[in-house]
């Protein structure tokens, strides 16, 4: 979609909330600067047919703006990775938590076996 000499996404409605009202932060997010009249224009100043030219910019366009990433898009991202990182943590802690209660059971069965081995040996020595 167009808007003025503007390339928006497809499927972004320019500054429109969900509500569907304007949002001019969001606006600045969802929008892609690429001036599509002047790529026309050089196009067509170095041979460029009309038709070229605008196959060529639109393709241009829309390869940007699919392989972008907006403000929004890097913060949501950010936000999603710090929940995964906090999740990962609290899994880590519980983990560590069972590792060091199996340690403490396995000390206390080496200790009693060698206690044992221990008296075992005593006796068998009297």
């Amino acid at each position: 979609m167009k808007g003025g000499n503007l390339l928006v996404p497809s499927g972004v409605s320019p500054g429109l909330d969900n509500d569907g009202t304007y949002d001019a932060v969001m606006h600045a997010m969802t929008t892609l600067a690429f001036d599509t009249h002047a790529a026309v224009k050089a196009l067509k100043e170095v041979g460029f047919e009309e038709a070229q030219a605008e196959a060529v910019v639109t393709t241009v366009g829309d390869a940007m703006t699919e392989n972008v990433a907006t403000k929004a898009d890097v913060t949501e991202l950010r936000t999603e990775m710090k929940h995964d990182i906090a999740d990962l943590r609290a899994e880590m802690a519980e983990q560590f938590s069972i590792l060091y209660r199996h340690l403490w059971i396995m000390a206390i069965g080496i200790v009693g076996f060698t206690a044992g081995l221990t008296v075992a040996l005593v006796q068998l020595i009297q």
